[in-house]
């Protein structure tokens, strides 16, 4: 299935186009902002595709004339392009709760949907209108449409954060839109046209940063907190995504506690449940080289030498950790980030690894780039 994504280079669309890189049934089109100024490289943008997913957007601008302007001018240029072309197509549009204010960017969304409504009448397209809530996640501009990557790097800079007091925010972590565009995308047998309004989480602006707060405390301690539910995770995998832009891989000594009957240590301590596994490695071997979207994970190796590689999916910056088993270290895996475990020693390497969910097998988060 061939999808373009308006907005590609954007925060969700860099997660779509993260879904491309490693689903075998999606293949993206190349999409880039200058083809909204031009019609030909429109068409043939909108000829190629099966899916297209409407996520461009002008979210703040000091001029509100302008921003309601350029909204409703990016969406015309796609539905003029289908006319034009006769593509049958089906659009997914991001859409916002805030559609229904007076705000120029909720009337800009308000006005997209009825423009991309007509059409779906008119033409043989058929429709989905996501209504979002506040989205966050990894790879999100701070200071910019969401407090979450503002409170995360207000925090992990040691600077104070403006919070509103009782002011309450709904949020939705980004995987859970990006689960519902490929389940459309895959659907064979489309609605002509449909709402999906996505309940995210509601928490009170202070209860947020003060939870965001408390997740300082783990690249000290080593201890994974207390999450009490699938955002609480969602929230601390967000905060740990930048806390590695900042500080690296988070990386624990161990203490080794040896007397006459040979050495103990603590691998991990967690206020979570979970699963550990071991594993074993011949030389030269490498295991992973995929990366997740939800899952908590340790390594630690407790035998042999090997080196632990994390590769930023976004920037495509790489990081690289050697491990040894006679001194063993503990290693936090960021979502988001191509990870794998190579045995550059002569001896088997013996690792051990902690997630903080039991492996499913019919969905075990776990993604491997297309070769």
């Amino acid at each position: 299935m061939k999808v373009g994504v308006t907005g590609s280079g954007g925060f969700i669309g860099s997660h779509l186009s993260l879904l491309t890189l490693s689903d075998e049934r999606v293949d993206l089109v190349k999409f880039d902002r200058s083809f909204f100024n031009s019609q030909d490289l429109m068409d043939l943008f909108v000829k190629e595709c099966d899916v297209l997913i409407h996520s461009a957007s002008v979210i703040k601008d000091s001029e509100e004339e302008f921003l309601f302007n350029e909204n409703v001018k990016l969406t015309k240029s796609i539905t003029e392009s289908i006319i034009r072309t006769g593509s049958k197509i089906d659009i997914i549009f991001f859409s916002s709760v805030h559609s229904n204010s007076d705000s120029a960017y909720g009337k800009s969304k308000k006005v997209s949907e009825d423009i991309l409504v007509e059409l779906s009448k008119n033409e043989d397209v058929n429709l989905l209108i996501l209504t979002l809530p506040g989205i966050f996640g990894e790879n999100q501009k701070d200071k910019y449409n969401c407090v979450v990557p503002t409170f995360c790097s207000d925090i992990l800079d040691g600077n104070n954060s403006l919070v509103n007091e009782g002011a309450t925010v709904e949020l939705l972590h980004v995987r859970h839109v990006i689960k519902i565009c490929l389940e459309y995308i895959l659907n064979k047998s489309k609605n002509k046209f449909e709402v999906i309004v996505p309940k995210g989480s509601i928490i009170e602006i202070k209860e947020l940063y003060l939870l965001i707060e408390s997740f300082g405390s783990y690249r000290k301690s080593g201890v994974i907190p207390l999450l009490r539910n699938v955002f609480e995770i969602d929230l601390f995998n967000t905060y740990r995504y930048f806390d590695v832009l900042k500080n690296g891989v988070a990386t624990f000594d161990i203490a080794l506690n040896s007397d006459e009957r040979g050495v103990l240590f603590e691998v991990v301590k967690s206020k979570i449940q979970g699963q550990v596994f071991y594993s074993s490695s011949k030389a030269g071997v490498v295991r992973g080289n995929h990366y997740h979207t939800r899952k908590i994970e340790r390594f630690c190796i407790i035998g042999g030498s090997g080196k632990i590689s994390v590769k930023n999916l976004f920037n495509g910056d790489v990081i690289e950790i050697d491990v040894n088993g006679s001194c063993p270290k503990a290693v936090d895996i960021p979502t988001c980030y191509l990870h794998s475990l190579e045995n550059i020693g002569e001896k088997e390497l013996f690792s051990i690894f902690w997630a903080n969910e039991i492996f499913d097998l019919n969905d075990t988060d776990t993604f491997y780039l297309k070769k």
